[in-house]
């Protein structure tokens, strides 16, 4: 199966092999930093999450299970983070057995390692999960590997090697496709612009990828979606066809 980035002119895929780069450097480095105050509290029976996921984040929540045994559901808002925390506090919502509800937004690594490591998962209304890519969008900016300085190759290319081991051992435990990070960009399957911030699925879509139930507080709106930015891959019967060749 081929993923393709948007047919942009070469300028426009300098441009954006920059910015992937420098947003790959940034999060690698960001790994090795000291933890940023965690964003996290209780509600009731309810761990809050609201803003970006870091090795703090991780912390406190294993915390707040320990010390909090009537916690019930893991309410998210979140658009970004460290995607290598957020595996590991994928990890611990798997092995929690938590129910995860989206509040307003999870995006990027919230969809991909929070969303699909839950037990279950609540989608409140007007409240949007979606996907951009993960590990295996590393060749997105590792294709540009000779224009990169000797020392910031070496070092994205170690990074992007441990990160894409990493999320693969992730998905194959938690027993989930792990294409679901990079269908939006499928030849066949896609449905990515350069003017579409993310991609989603339908409930028929998630089971596909082997997500276990998840509950609607209101069907997506498609149109409403598309508005703010994200579209609908549709895998049904063409996604059938192409897990059979």
């Amino acid at each position: 199966m081929t993923y393709l980035l948007p047919r942009f002119r070469f300028h426009q895929r300098f441009r954006l092999f920059l910015l992937l780069s420098l947003s790959l450097l940034i999060t690698a480095c960001s790994s090795s930093s000291p933890p940023a105050q965690d964003n996290l509290h209780v509600s009731e029976n309810r761990i809050v999450l609201n803003g970006a996921i870091t090795e703090a984040t991780l912390a406190s929540f294993v915390h707040l299970l320990e010390t909090q045994p009537s916690i019930a559901y893991f309410d998210v808002n979140s658009a970004t983070g460290d995607p290598l925390a957020a595996i590991q506090l994928g990890y611990a919502v798997y092995h929690s057995g938590i129910t995860v509800r989206v509040i307003n937004e999870c995006l990027g690594p919230c969809a991909n390692y929070l969303f699909t490591a839950a037990a279950q998962r609540i989608i409140t209304a007007d409240a949007v999960v979606a996907w951009s890519g993960g590990a295996l969008n590393q060749s997105r900016v590792l294709q540009w590997r000779n224009y990169m300085l000797p020392g910031v190759r070496d070092f994205l290319t170690r990074y992007s090697d441990a990160y894409l081991r990493r999320e693969s051992r992730f998905f194959d435990r938690i027993n989930v496709d792990q294409r679901i990070t990079t269908f939006g960009f499928d030849e066949h399957l896609g449905c990515m612009t350069d003017d579409t911030l993310g991609f989603y699925y339908s409930p028929a879509g998630l089971l596909s990828l082997g997500l276990g139930p998840t509950q609607f507080t209101e069907e997506p709106a498609p149109a409403g979606l598309a508005e703010k930015g994200f579209c609908l891959v549709e895998l049904s019967d063409r996604f059938l066809l192409l897990q059979n060749h």
